[in-house]
């Protein structure tokens, strides 16, 4: 039967989902995203579980080589270990994690595929399998819409996820096992709970067209999501906001990606200000498309096209004199731009303006 642990872990994910529901008017959600139903899991006797999650250090050592640059001392290291160890979830995740690091998820899913069961389904080898299927991009897999009797959103049913509702009595969008979806949420179902997981939850949602549920999954554990995505993660989440013309959020969580990338902060400002321009831009907000590009340019004064950019930025917002700035830089910066007709006229203008 579910573990106590296992069942609290589930209703804490559905109260998550359920925020989402609620919220879907507000969030523009065409098809609410579908709540996390506890399943009744299978008992495994003390040994077997013992077995699957014990101590793996074999899968520490292999860490370590691989921070040496012995990546295939620590490739041949886990094929031993899993060869005499079959059943071990942690060294099975650990041999899984290595083609994944590799940039081989087809390799990593067919290490998952071939670990007998019950291994197979332990909710860290699932995580695995998800994040294999979403580099794969397949987050829904061959999904289909069914009609299912007596079906609710969230359930597993014959081997599909009832992901979202559809039009029309008791059907619904339905995932197969093979996707990262179905994995990822049986996992989260069967009681894993830990950062890592929640943000490939909100990532599975975008990468299926949903970034208001990836957000709201993301904004329901902000902090402890936070702390704990990568580069990778934070660059995902900053996409997020911008689709969803959250600029705000956006911004603060470059300006958090900025603080951890060391000498390169202002790059990675520089690039977060250009992005909410485009965005800006996009809206037609011409104040606001400016503001951004003077950011950029006190991140990155040196790049004469972005000094160009911002001054016609400038100029279409009124402001002329910044605009004057931005042109006369630029050509400092590159002296072909002199002959530029659009900012030689702009100059000329703004010169005789100054003198009257």
């Amino acid at each position: 039967m579910r573990t106590q642990a296992a069942s609290s872990g589930a209703a804490k994910i559905a109260g998550i989902i359920a925020i989402a529901i609620a919220h879907a008017p507000v969030l523009g959600l065409e098809h609410p995203p579908a709540p996390i139903v506890a399943t009744q899991a299978s008992s495994d006797c003390p040994a077997e579980v013992q077995q699957r999650n014990g101590d793996a250090p074999q899968a520490a050592r292999a860490k370590e080589l691989r921070e040496l640059g012995q990546v295939d001392a620590a490739r041949a290291l886990l094929e031993a270990a899993v060869r005499e160890q079959p059943r071990n979830a942690a060294l099975r995740a650990a041999w899984i994690e290595e083609a994944l690091a590799a940039r081989q998820p087809a390799t990593a899913l067919r290490r998952w595929r071939e670990a007998p069961e019950p291994t197979r389904g332990a909710p860290s080898l699932r995580l695995r399998a998800a994040q294999a299927y979403l580099a794969l991009d397949q987050a829904a897999g061959r999904s289909t819409v069914r009609r299912v009797e007596g079906g609710r959103l969230g359930q597993f049913r014959d081997g599909w996820l009832l992901l979202e509702r559809r039009d029309g009595h008791e059907r619904f969008w339905c995932c197969p096992e093979e996707s990262g979806m179905y994995q990822l949420r049986r996992a989260l179902d069967d009681g894993l709970d830990d950062p890592e997981a929640h943000l490939l939850h909100a990532r599975m949602w975008r990468a299926i067209g949903r970034p208001a549920t990836a957000w709201a999954i993301f904004a329901a554990r902000e902090a402890d999501l936070l702390d704990a995505a990568d580069d990778a993660a934070l660059a995902e989440l900053i996409d997020t906001a911008l689709e969803l013309g959250r600029v705000a959020d956006g911004l603060r969580i470059v300006k958090l990606r900025a603080g951890r990338s060391g000498p390169d902060a202002d790059a990675v400002l520089a690039e977060g200000y250009l992005r909410a321009a485009d965005h800006y831009a996009a809206a037609g907000d011409v104040p606001l498309h400016a503001d951004m590009l003077e950011r950029a340019v006190d991140k990155r004064p040196r790049d004469a096209a972005l000094r160009v950019r911002a001054g016609d930025a400038a100029w279409t917002a009124g402001r002329t004199s910044a605009a004057a700035a931005h042109y006369e830089a630029a050509i400092t910066l590159d002296t072909a731009l002199r002959s530029e007709p659009r900012i030689v006229e702009r100059l000329a203008v703004w010169h005789d303006d100054q003198r009257h």
